[in-house]
């Protein structure tokens, strides 16, 4: 047998489950991640519903239990009893709430620290009120057991003055000196912490061993409350503390000040997340901070994830979306960063070399010149801009497979014989570009289109000969798909999601292409006056909504996005999911952790989240030939009141805008004047200002 399969805690855990199925288990529902942004993957903190977490993958689980005349367990509460949100809505300091008997429980969780001296940490507070008329006493638990929302082998546990001691390094530090603390191990005891607490008891021993790894412990605040009246508790922890090749971390003071911290955190996050929305959906601008936030916190030093653990790696058709939302939600040093690295990483995505990428290369590098207009920027690109167009002509053309070489592929695809074909010989003058393991004609082509008018559009800018060229390469592609659009286009489930936005090839005055986009929703979203949605590839159906917002059919773009505001896989956090299980995990690293063993699909995904976000943004202000475009998926209903949005990033400069239902106008201002302003909202003025 492999090697390998003794690595696979999260197997141990299935077993351990069926062999005491009555122990008080991991939720494994749902979770996100927390993290500093640029961080490696193990540096990701899991959280689950009620702030459930641990301090990276393989470490260990924390819970908050209460016990009254009973033990109150977080894992037992069902999902929809969480109150979860983000502190200020731009700041990603993870608060839940939720009731345990007469209590409330409000804990909050965020990770900081600083990328220089690789010295990360989770600070968490826990707040209990008793909400009962009288004064009630109550024991409250801070649990650390070896599974949890990404746990891994305690094999020593006990108990120093200032921090809970595991595996024989101090690692979970607290405030506020517990009562008593109780440990229990599966080897000594043949139970665990929470069936020991179950029976209103509690571990008569201060430490525990077991070679398996499976300790736990039991922190004991016992309180009397008043009626109205709370206790406040606060800990820290490093990400992977006491780890031997760390030696470098140093210990927090103790007692330290959270409140200070906080506020450090809270100020470093207002000044990255620079833009404002006040709109009357709080929804809609929840949305938008909280996918943008989890996008930053998912990259691994310049590049973006496209979901921590199951995706380590750069992605790069999912990572160009993200980036792309990341550069027009403000964040335009990171995509800089994360451009000039993507020069190095043709292809790259967990199935090998494929095609749909060449194009999305430039589109990205052509967003990011639009947006900030860095001239140095565009010239450092522009080789490899040339190359990504010429590679693209050649596609066009080609009577031969192209084959390119990529390094990182998924472990399930590995030895497949077409990983490194990025097209075929071209079909009817289209690129038989491969994506997703077959050759999705209108999908590829159509990034192909963006990407040589982009490359026309930029070699314009740098006075190129070369743009010529490009620009009649995309026209010719253009009119081929246009030509074939009767026979060929809406064969595919992605053709709907890029035809207008973001590659702008198809033609609204097309009848085949209208006729594709309303046969794809009575045959995929509205059967028999029934809206469904899509269950496994999320990021389709939000990218659908987008395009039909451009084609002007608003009302059912709405009937696909209220259902991703309304419904998230982390109720309150707007996250969402892809694929069945884990089915394309690169590495297999939750596999290596004791946690997410039911792994019913991969979440949060930021392909839908930068999608998500990018609709969003376009319901709001849109760049279309010059133009800009106001107010173009705003729904109706928000017309009768005031509303405004405050320095969204556009190739216009910063924009801003100021909604009055009175006048029924909008007033707008740009940091740089388009060449036209405009809405298609019916009976609504515009009065444009200059910025300064």
């Amino acid at each position: 047998m492999s090697w390998y399969v003794n690595q696979m805690e999260q197997m141990k855990l299935t077993e351990m489950k069926n062999r005491y199925p009555d122990w008080i288990w991991n939720r494994s529902d749902t979770h996100t991640f927390l993290a500093v942004p640029g961080t490696h993957e193990a540096y990701k903190t899991v959280v689950e519903p009620g702030n459930t977490f641990s301090p990276g993958p393989a470490t260990y689980g924390v819970s908050v239990w209460l016990y009254d005349e009973r033990l109150h367990t977080v894992e037992e509460i069902k999902l929809e009893e969480f109150k979860t949100c983000f502190k200020y809505r731009k700041v990603p300091i993870l608060i839940s709430r939720y009731k345990m008997g007469d209590f409330e429980v409000q804990s909050e969780i965020f990770a900081d620290g600083s990328t220089e001296d690789y010295n990360f940490m989770d600070y968490f507070r826990i707040r209990v009120t008793n909400q009962a008329a009288v004064s009630r006493k109550v024991h409250i638990y801070v649990v650390l057991r070896s599974f949890g929302a990404s746990g891994g082998p305690i094999r020593e546990i006990t108990c120093g003055d200032q921090a809970v001691i595991m595996n024989g390094k101090k690692q979970f530090y607290f405030n506020t000196v517990p009562d008593r603390f109780g440990a229990v191990s599966l080897e000594e005891d043949l139970t665990d912490i929470g069936e020991v607490l179950k029976q209103g008891k509690f571990p008569q021993k201060t430490s525990a061993a077991d070679k398996a790894g499976w300790c736990g412990g039991a922190l004991d605040y016992a309180a009397e409350l008043g009626a109205g009246k709370s206790a406040v508790y606060d800990f820290v922890c490093h990400l992977h503390g006491g780890h031997p090749n760390l030696y470098w971390q140093t210990e927090p003071v103790i007692p330290f000040h959270y409140d200070h911290v906080e506020k450090d955190f809270i100020n470093k996050w207002e000044s990255l997340l620079t833009f404002d929305l006040n709109l009357p959906s709080s929804d809609f601008s929840n949305a938008a901070y909280y996918n943008l936030m989890h996008l930053y916190m998912f990259t691994v030093a310049d590049a973006p994830r496209t979901t921590p653990y199951t995706y380590p790696m750069c992605w790069f058709r999912d990572g160009s979306y993200q980036i792309v939302a990341m550069d027009k939600g403000g964040l335009h040093d990171f995509a800089e960063k994360a451009c000039l690295l993507t020069q190095k990483k043709d292809f790259t995505t967990g199935f090998g070399s494929e095609a749909d990428t060449i194009g999305q290369y430039i589109w990205m590098m052509d967003t990011h010149y639009e947006l900030t207009q860095n001239y140095e920027f565009l010239k450092t690109v522009w080789g490899s801009i040339c190359e990504k167009a010429e590679l693209l002509i050649e596609a066009m053309q080609t009577e031969k497979p192209i084959i390119a070489y990529s390094e990182m592929i998924t472990h399930e695809h590995a030895i497949r014989p077409d990983v490194q074909v990025i097209a075929g010989p071209n079909i009817d003058g289209l690129i038989a570009g491969r994506m997703d393991h077959h050759y999705p004609l209108y999908f590829v082509n159509a990034f192909a289109y963006a990407g040589l008018s982009s490359a026309a559009r930029l070699g314009d800018v740098l006075k190129d000969e070369r743009a010529a060229r490009f620009g009649q390469y995309a026209e010719i592609l253009r009119s081929r798909m246009l030509d074939q659009a009767d026979e060929k286009f809406c064969r595919n489930e992605r053709d709907t999601i890029c035809a207008f936005w973001p590659t702008y090839w198809a033609d609204k005055n097309k009848e085949s292409i209208v006729k594709g986009y309303e046969d794809y929703w009575y045959s995929k979203w509205n059967i028999d006056g029934k809206q469904v949605h899509e269950p496994l590839w999320t990021y389709f159906e939000v990218g659908d909504a987008h395009n039909r917002m451009i084609l002007g059919q608003k009302k059912r773009g709405w009937a696909i996005l209220e259902h991703y505001l309304k419904n998230h896989t982390f109720p309150g956090l707007y996250t969402h999911n892809e694929g069945d299980r884990d089915e394309n995990s690169v590495l297999l690293i939750w596999e290596k952790c004791r946690g997410w063993d039911k792994n019913t699909t991969t979440t949060p995904t930021g392909w839908t989240a930068a999608e998500l976000f990018l609709a969003l943004r376009d319901c709001l202000i849109r760049e279309e030939a010059g133009q800009l475009i106001i107010g173009e998926g705003i729904p109706d209903e928000w017309l009768k009141e005031d509303f405004s949005v405050t320095n969204l990033s556009s190739s216009f400069g910063a924009v801003s805008f100021h909604y009055s239902a009175a006048e029924k106008m909008f007033t707008v201002t740009a940091e740089h004047a388009p060449d036209n302003i405009r809405t298609p909202l019916e009976q609504i003025k515009i009065i444009s200002q200059r910025e300064g």
